[in-house]
């Protein structure tokens, strides 16, 4: 969706430094760079619980260790197998329908209220 998005994926902890590093290369002879503000690491898989070594970038800015990540509007779940999470879009959801539903109320037809939910799903999609 975005051509600044970058995800690196990595079996490893260490190669996850590697690649970095080389990422940061690649784009650095590009003329751009990695916000160390918006970058994180998230572990998946058996070990995901384990305390790991810091990754850091070559211009020395650690990136921190999280329990969740939002990619291209997907939250997933550091977990021991892949995982992503539906609560925001739930919420998100549930907010859309009571917004509208709080405006037309019980005054609003039974044919537009039993639409409603599938203009808020489709509100989401968009």
């Amino acid at each position: 969706m975005y051509a600044d998005d970058i995800l690196l994926l990595s079996p490893l902890v260490t190669a996850l430094q590697d690649l970095l590093h080389v990422c940061e290369s690649t784009l650095s002879s590009l003329d751009l760079f990695i916000n160390p503000k918006k970058s994180v690491c998230m572990r998946i898989g058996p070990r995901c619980n384990i305390v790991c070594c810091d990754i850091v970038s070559s211009y020395g800015y650690v990136l921190h260790w999280v329990e969740s990540i939002r990619y291209l509007g997907v939250h997933f779940v550091s977990a021991k197998q892949f995982k992503c999470s539906t609560d925001n879009a739930k919420a998100s959801f549930y907010r859309a329908f009571n917004g509208i539903f709080g405006r037309i109320g019980r005054s609003g037809s039974e044919e537009v209220i039993i639409q409603l939910p599938i203009v808020c799903l489709r509100g989401l999609s968009s």
